[in-house]
């Protein structure tokens, strides 16, 4: 597993147990759902500015967001990966994450900012592979894998 942490700003400052807990999430994700083989995932980390103006040049939506994901591939079943399709190491997608947005949403749900991290980086791996919240059932499936994930991995 590779995991790419960038920043887009280097004054941007990342605590260690923030880094340490993408890592353990992204790490959690993949042993949850039994996937042996090498991939690959790209985290960037930026501030309010930054990230709306990634969620507007790509999605046409001009707002501020905590998190963003782009998968590489769609999914017939999500979760469901065959490496038979590809070599080497699979490039999974890539992750934004909202620095600002981490700390403030922690404070306002009442949890550490590590948490949040965790959890916002569970979300978007859930993206990754395959999985939406669109309608409501599979908002249900998604919302539902996302806590016990985070409850195997204590965080």
């Amino acid at each position: 597993m590779k995991v790419i942490i960038e920043k887009t700003n280097e004054s941007l400052e990342i605590p260690k147990d923030i880094d340490d807990v993408i890592e353990k999430a992204i790490n959690g994700v993949i042993k949850h759902f039994c996937i042996d083989f090498d991939l690959e995932v790209s985290v960037l980390f930026t501030g309010p500015e930054g990230i709306k103006k990634i969620n507007k040049d790509f999605r046409n939506i001009d707002s501020e967001t905590d998190v963003l994901s782009f998968p590489q591939f769609e999914f017939e079943t999500p979760g469901v990966l065959n490496q038979h399709v590809f070599k080497g190491v699979l490039p999974l997608g890539d992750i934004v994450l909202n620095l600002e947005k981490i700390y403030s949403q922690a404070e306002e749900y009442g949890h550490s900012q590590v948490h949040e991290a965790g959890y916002l980086t569970i979300h978007s791996m859930l993206h990754l592979l395959g999985y939406d919240h669109i309608s409501q059932d599979d908002k249900k499936i998604m919302r539902d894998k996302e806590k016990i994930i985070v409850s195997e991995l204590g965080i």
